[in-house]
């Protein structure tokens, strides 16, 4: 019976990452989907973050070069809650640290996305409506 549990968690596992990707893949192709204007030139998915010698996590989408000139950091999770929103805004800090480096001169936007594209924008240390924030 334990076999079976394991299978239906590693199934649900699947499923889940199966979901995660096709709704990264979705974002990267219609901006609009989430509330941004303007199309995405430039982007990588699942893009890893290293500091000066090791890898210190991935943000799910990096776009840096939109046709509206802004840069893009976005986080995706299939779930929210608020241990998502706390990691997610370490993740993201992250990835602007990265960038900063390599990417400055654009404006920079950082972005949560849940479930069925709730978006939020990390502004100061606090989590706002993407669609209360201007200049999308």
């Amino acid at each position: 019976m334990k076999k079976i549990k394991n299978k239906s968690s590693l199934n649900k596992k699947i499923n889940l990452e199966k979901k995660h990707k096709k709704s990264l893949e979705k974002i990267a192709k219609n901006p609009a989907s989430i509330g941004i204007t303007g199309m995405f030139s430039l982007s990588e998915i699942e893009v890893p973050i290293f500091n000066s010698y090791e890898k210190v996590g991935e943000i799910d989408i990096f776009v840096f070069d939109c046709t509206n000139g802004i840069n893009y950091y976005i986080e995706y999770k299939c779930n929210d809650s608020k241990s998502m929103r706390k990691k997610t805004k370490k993740q993201i800090l992250l990835a602007k640290e990265f960038a900063d480096e390599k990417y400055k001169g654009n404006p920079q936007r950082l972005l949560y996305v849940s479930g069925e594209f709730n978006t939020k924008e990390l502004i100061g240390e606090k989590w706002v409506d993407f669609s209360e924030t201007p200049y999308k």
